[in-house]
């Protein structure tokens, strides 16, 4: 089994004195790739890329996963309190109706595709209208239903 190709990453710094480099007069693209070791295919994707976006070409890798769950423990440390974990009492264990019945509850706090991927239902299912015949509680219906139980 081969093992997957590792790809080199640079800096936005980086990306960007190269550019320059590039820009000088008598300076050939060609040259510079072979000083910094990268191919002149990858410069010409930077240049495009910072003609295109100025300022904000090359922003970086993003945001992963494990930053939106630190992001969600940090919500939870804040003054307010735990609010998810808190106003879920017991969500993980309820069927699918109930967890997208809480969804739509913090919908305002937190990411909607965070919380299906946690609750472990699927967000396409959420955001489903009633009309496409799939069924979907509102708070104020599940408020009814639990009232009369």
């Amino acid at each position: 089994m081969t093992k997957p190709k590792r790809y080199k990453r640079y800096s936005a710094e980086f990306k960007r004195e190269a550019i320059r480099r590039a820009n000088a007069e008598g300076i050939k693209d060609a040259a510079v790739c072979a000083e910094l070791g990268i191919s002149t295919r990858q410069f010409r994707r930077w240049r495009d890329e910072l003609a295109l976006l100025g300022n904000d070409a090359f922003p970086g890798p993003g945001r992963s996963r494990d930053q939106e769950l630190t992001d969600l423990k940090r919500a939870g440390q804040s003054e307010e309190g735990a609010r998810f974990p808190k106003g879920s009492s017991g969500v993980l264990c309820q069927g699918i109706e109930v967890k997208y019945a809480c969804i739509e509850r913090r919908r305002d706090d937190y990411p909607v595709r965070m919380m299906c991927r946690l609750l472990g239902v699927s967000a396409s299912g959420f955001s489903v209208s009633p009309k496409k015949g799939k069924m979907f509680l509102t708070v104020k219906s599940l408020c009814t239903m639990i009232t009369r139980a």
